[in-house]
């Protein structure tokens, strides 16, 4: 749906200096996706966003959305395809003198919809996002959870095909991010529609993105699925982002453990005794040094570290198993970050 080649976006100040705000991004978004760019303040994300649109015009590079090259249009052409490219902001800008309803058949009666037709598909549009009865408030009236969701309905009125969020829950409490993630959710899967998500909170990421770029600098320093970058991080920034801290090992773990390993898994496996059942059945015991289970995108996956006890043919069999089952082996001894834990160990 969206191709990004070589985009770069240079700002020339009044005394005649140069800001660099994008180096060199190229990125594939695919159809119905929801793609996250995460990133500290000033790393060009907001930047990178608004030159899908052509909000910002890049400097460099092309800008292709569902097969159109945006760069080489008109301005009456671009006008016309922007109509498919909805985009919502973190301060709302809804029009504080017009009522729900005007604000979402703004965009309409641009269009020169017909007024019965207008009217019709701003009342689709207010029971898609939970606003039905809310036509005659005014933006003063609402809470920002409900200014966002009119926000919403506005950007999805022209039935885009893609959907640019820029910081869309920055302003919000964590509540109510929580319900406008799960009302972007249920847009993306009804609709198809592929949304692009600027943000800084990693917790939006992990809810609702497919897959992931990280940008520092202006440039893309790393990107893929969700659950792969956040398993296996190659870049500080990518650490910090996603606050995984480096701590000393444990002076709890056993001195006679055979190998030391953290090992990660999604799924159904998350739920599954498939420890004990390998300990068991290889003849082997184990410590749980550390473990989490969280959640990506409604998918569990978990990590844990693990003390493995035994004959070392056994406890590498029992690993194997482990990796067989579906498990992914993140590190071997990793003696450099085990944070102090109280020690279980169990043994079958």
């Amino acid at each position: 749906m969206i191709i990004l080649d070589n985009i770069s976006k240079t700002y020339r100040q009044s005394r005649g200096d140069e800001t660099t705000a994008v180096r060199n991004v190229s990125l594939r978004i695919d159809t119905g996706e929801v793609f996250g760019l995460i990133g500290y303040s000033g790393a060009g994300k907001s930047t990178l966003l608004r030159c899908i649109n052509l909000l910002e015009r890049p400097s460099a590079g092309s800008v292709i959305v569902d097969g159109v090259d945006l760069t080489r249009l008109s301005k009456r052409e671009l006008n016309q395809k922007r109509r498919k490219i909805g985009m919502i902001f973190q301060h709302f800008h809804l029009l504080s003198s017009a009522t729900v309803a005007e604000n979402i058949a703004f965009p309409l009666r641009l269009a020169k919809m017909p007024a019965a037709q207008v009217r019709a598909r701003v009342a689709e549009m207010l029971q898609l996002v939970g606003l039905t009865g809310y036509e005659r408030q005014y933006p003063s009236q609402l809470s920002g959870g409900q200014k966002q969701r009119v926000a919403i309905a506005r950007a999805l009125a022209a039935e885009p095909s893609v959907l640019l969020c820029d910081e869309a829950t920055s302003a919000l409490d964590p509540e109510t991010t929580k319900s406008i993630l799960s009302l972007l959710k249920d847009i993306n899967h009804q609709l198809g529609l592929t949304i692009v998500m600027v943000t800084h909170q990693m917790e939006v990421v992990r809810d609702i993105c497919d897959r992931v770029a990280v940008m520092t600098e202006g440039a893309i320093v790393e990107s893929g699925r969700v659950l792969d970058v956040l398993l296996k991080p190659s870049h500080d920034v990518t650490k910090r982002l996603f606050q995984i801290h480096q701590a000393p090992l444990s002076p709890t773990v056993p001195s006679a453990a055979t190998r030391v390993v953290e090992i990660a898994f999604t799924g159904a496996t998350a739920h599954d005794p498939i420890l004990a059942e390998v300990a068991q059945s290889t003849g082997c015991t184990f410590s749980i040094l550390r473990g989490t289970i969280d959640t990506v995108k409604d998918v569990p996956f978990g990590q844990l570290t693990v003390a493995w006890f035994g004959e070392k043919t056994v406890v590498d069999a029992a690993i194997q198993r482990l990796e067989q089952a579906g498990f992914i082996l993140l590190k071997e001894q990793i003696t450099d970050i085990l944070p102090q834990a109280t020690e279980v160990t169990v043994s079958c």
